[in-house]
């Protein structure tokens, strides 16, 4: 049987401390590049190779299991699922799209040790592994350690306009004003507005409309609608924000009444 570059060969027990007194299964392979060596079960996947083997097998305990640093291994572990394990279920927006690990990075020393180099402090540290150009690869020159707030700031689908003579997403601008202006929309209805193409200014000042539905006759507004009709007020609301004509929520209404 193959495995990546690795052929395994016999099944073998691994001792996986020191003295071995526990084992763990694995076998004993052969590398492409002619290499012999022994490797756990558990650290077999499609783009196996003797090098990282040889890594991983060096890491049966500390990090790998337990520890502060655990989190950084495991980090590390599904960056490299995520750019070379083709089974792996995020490897159609990494691998596929031609992001890869650099070779620096394929040892975990190297990884970690830039992890501690950004200031990260485990395990309490809640940042994580950020790609600032999100077309470009895994490697020091192209990372950072952010939060979910930045990284979602970061996404390839992240609407941004142009404010300040600089484009920033929604939610940046609502950011930038939230201490600074009173009054302000919820931040849902400013995004809505800017999706609808709003200027970010007006949409950050105007005053909030009460929405408002002619009714099987009479004119409601979304909260006298709900309880008019027995039905939840967000979804009225998700009505109209999907775009659905008043005679259209009117159908939807009869429907479920």
């Amino acid at each position: 049987m193959k495995i990546g570059t690795l052929t395994l060969l016999t099944p073998i027990r691994i001792p996986i401390n020191k003295p071995p007194r526990k084992t763990r299964a694995g076998w004993k392979c052969v590398c492409e590049c002619g290499k012999h060596l022994d490797v756990q079960t558990v650290l077999l996947h499609d783009n196996i190779s003797c090098g990282a083997a040889k890594h991983l097998r060096s890491w049966r305990g500390g990090d790998r299991n337990s520890g502060p640093y655990h989190t950084i291994y495991a980090r590390w572990l599904l960056m490299l699922k995520r750019c070379e394990d083709p089974n792996y279920f995020a490897y159609q927006n990494y691998g596929a799209r031609g992001i890869k690990v650099c070779k620096e990075w394929h040892d975990y020393q190297n990884f970690k040790k830039w992890y501690l180099e950004q200031g990260f402090q485990a395990p309490d540290d809640s940042r994580t592994t950020d790609r600032i150009d999100v077309n470009g690869n895994y490697c020091p020159e192209n990372c950072r350690l952010a939060t979910a707030l930045e990284q979602g700031q970061n996404r390839r689908n992240n609407h941004k306009v142009l404010y300040n003579n600089s484009l920033m997403s929604p939610r940046e601008i609502y950011n930038l004003n939230i201490s600074t202006h009173r009054n302000l929309p919820s931040y849902n209805t400013f995004r809505q507005r800017i999706y609808k193409g709003e200027d970010p200014e007006h949409a950050l000042r105007a005053p909030r409309q009460p929405r408002t539905f002619y009714l099987f006759g009479k004119k409601y507004r979304s909260s006298e609608a709900a309880q008019e009709f027995g039905i939840s007020r967000a979804a009225i609301d998700n009505w109209h924000n999907n775009g659905l004509s008043d005679s259209e929520t009117e159908k939807k209404i009869s429907s479920i009444r």
